[in-house]
């Protein structure tokens, strides 16, 4: 394994943990929420019950986002399969940019960015490996 694909892998560790970290916020923002939702609401100016339900529903999508992560580029990159993980990585890392992750969609493409550079440097090398 070469040094971006290696680069790569540490950028997609970080973008984990920024997707991990949300997650756990969201929870236990859901989780208070809810918990608390007959206390406050006859003081709060919003339903606490609907707006703990959104908050679950954005931890949700962070787990999803999360597995999707791990499971289609994470293991693929740790496996050696880096041409497969390419296009996943770019296509999670738009969706990121597209449906609020920021600062993981761009992680992920900076990680995309890394596993083309090594693409092109296998691509370079193979065919010098079979003469």
């Amino acid at each position: 394994m070469d040094d971006d694909a290696r680069k790569a892998i540490s950028y997609v560790k970080v973008a984990m943990i920024i997707i991990a970290f949300l997650f756990t916020v969201f929870l236990l923002t859901a989780v208070y929420l809810l918990a608390t939702s007959t206390v406050i609401s006859s003081a709060a100016p919003f339903n606490t019950t609907l707006t703990g339900s959104y908050v679950v529903f954005l931890a949700a999508v962070e787990l999803f986002w999360l597995l999707v992560v791990y499971r289609f580029i994470y293991k693929r990159l740790q496996s050696g399969k880096i041409r497969e993980s390419e296009v996943v990585c770019l296509i999670v890392g738009v969706f990121q940019l597209l449906f609020g992750g920021i600062i993981s969609g761009i992680v992920l493409l900076v990680a995309w960015i890394k596993i083309r550079d090594s693409v092109k440097i296998q691509s370079m090398i193979e065919p010098e490996s079979f003469q």
